[in-house]
């Protein structure tokens, strides 16, 4: 019985469900899994052996003051960082630019080889409890001359960092 007479049962999880509820809302929030997209970008693209290529990630504006990545593999926990907008990583074939002002940021990779292609993740740092967002790209690298490559525009140079 609560302190209002009324008899409760006890496995009644009305207080327990309203606060997992709380919880799941409050995740999905400030995670934004709630549909909000942060980066985006090609889900493939395909350069030659010995070339360049270029991979545009789209932001939210809102993290246009956020560090940017690039790195290699599907699960970020074991994703190498190849390059970095705030410079921590350096990879010499491997470069990132920001272009604040469109939020888009280029990464560029140069001197293509077979060992390059497999999974890469374009991510946006969003240091909330270690949570950023990405978006998966698979890197293809061919050999054959035929085969259509990814265009590889090259990035707007205004305001990039």
């Amino acid at each position: 019985m609560d302190c209002h007479g009324t008899v409760k049962d006890k496995y009644d999880t009305t207080a327990g469900n309203s606060v997992m509820k709380t919880i799941i809302v409050l995740i999905v929030t400030l995670t934004g899994a709630h549909g909000e997209v942060i980066v985006s970008g090609p889900k493939k693209v395909t350069g030659l052996v010995g070339h360049t290529v270029n991979v545009p990630c789209t932001y939210n504006m809102l993290y246009v003051d956020n560090v940017k990545y690039w790195c290699r593999g599907t699960l970020r926990s074991k994703c190498h960082k190849k390059a970095s907008t705030d410079g921590s990583v350096v990879d010499s074939r491997v470069s990132i630019l920001d272009n604040k002002l469109k939020g888009v940021f280029h990464i560029t990779i140069k001197s293509l080889m077979k060992e390059d292609a497999g999974y890469y993740q374009c991510v946006i740092s969003r240091n909330f409890f270690f949570i950023d967002n990405s978006h998966d790209v698979y890197l293809n690298v061919s050999t054959d001359e035929d085969v259509q490559v990814s265009p590889s525009p090259k990035p707007n140079t205004g305001d990039l960092r």
